[in-house]
């Protein structure tokens, strides 16, 4: 089961000493008003208020079909739509379950160019927390991905890609019981078979 991610957010900061760094906050399935008019509805957010004062913000976005956080986090860092970006849901298709629920969390499975790619080859630095699509891009030099897996050998795929020089970081979930990982596995072998069509 996915963990609810409530706060998504990407820092971009620029090698040139004349720009200034960029960061990119985007908090899954928050209405802009609850910021923007977070007063008048008794909320309390002042670091998000703070941010919007000093800096630039939007005041809504498009949402993209599907209206899924995985598409429509992609189409913010490509200006792609779905189609031609190649992330069209959450969750990868398939149906025989071999990839037991795999998320799209693989930067190799986006099809066009990315902010962050923009930014590295302009000899900038890229650092991200917890954005969709990011597992393994060489773009990022500092990636902790939004990632979670059960055990499956394309884990490996993330463990040796999503690690960078200097910043510690691993997309295997954490360590679980040697009790815990057994029943996984034992769960995993022993199912039963779905039921056979009628004849």
């Amino acid at each position: 089961m996915r963990l609810p991610a409530l706060v998504l957010s990407l820092a971009l900061l620029a090698a040139p000493a004349a720009a200034a760094p960029v960061l990119m906050i985007s908090i899954d399935g928050l209405r802009p008003a609850d910021v923007t008019d977070a007063p008048a509805r008794g909320l309390k957010v002042p670091h998000l208020r703070a941010i919007m004062r000093d800096g630039a913000y939007a005041s809504g976005v498009r949402n993209m079909l599907p209206t899924v956080t995985y598409p429509n986090h992609t189409t913010l860092i490509t200006g792609a739509a779905p189609a031609v970006h190649g992330i069209e849901n959450n969750v990868v298709f398939d149906p025989l379950q071999k990839n037991q629920g795999g998320w799209y969390w693989y930067a190799r499975q986006i099809q066009v160019g990315t902010l962050w790619d923009a930014v590295h080859k302009t000899g900038g630095k890229v650092a991200s927390i917890s954005w969709p699509v990011s597992v393994g891009t060489p773009s990022i030099d500092y990636d902790i991905p939004e990632y979670w897996r059960t055990f499956q050998p394309e884990d490996s795929t993330c463990s040796s890609r999503s690690r960078r020089p200097g910043w510690s970081t691993s997309c295997r979930a954490p360590p679980v019981s040697t009790k815990a990982a057994s029943w996984a596995k034992t769960r995993r072998t022993t199912a039963p078979a779905p039921p056979s069509p009628p004849s």
